[in-house]
């Protein structure tokens, strides 16, 4: 199984693979610096990177998260598995090679974040 698909799409193993939980709420600090607020809940946030994709997988990806919301499925820290409803946000990669008709990009990075 992949560690990661987007839309049954399974992408290439990243290189780095960072899970997030981050809490959200209304959260602020009163006049005594202390951090004051409501929590609402949890939400997931996976950091991807990988260091060299050729051409086609790194327009695969951009491709999977045309669509503002895509259903991620993905590897829990337990070993076990989730889908999620997420938005993909920021993607980017650098541009290498040129060579014969191949695309080498480096850097190629992209955050999955719970809706």
């Amino acid at each position: 199984m992949a560690l990661i698909s987007v839309q049954d799409t399974a992408l290439p193993a990243p290189d780095m693979y960072k899970y997030d939980v981050e809490p959200i709420g209304t959260f602020g600090r009163n006049s005594a610096g202390r951090l004051v607020g409501d929590k609402i809940g949890d939400k997931v946030k996976l950091s991807c990177s990988w260091s060299k994709l050729d051409g086609k997988l790194y327009a695969m990806i951009i491709s999977l998260a045309r669509e503002f919301f895509v259903n991620v499925t993905f590897t829990t820290p337990d070993g076990g598995t989730a889908t999620k409803e997420m938005y993909v946000s920021p993607q980017s990669g650098s541009l290498k090679l040129i060579h014969g008709g191949f695309y080498l990009y480096e850097g190629v990075t992209c955050n999955f974040i719970e809706r």
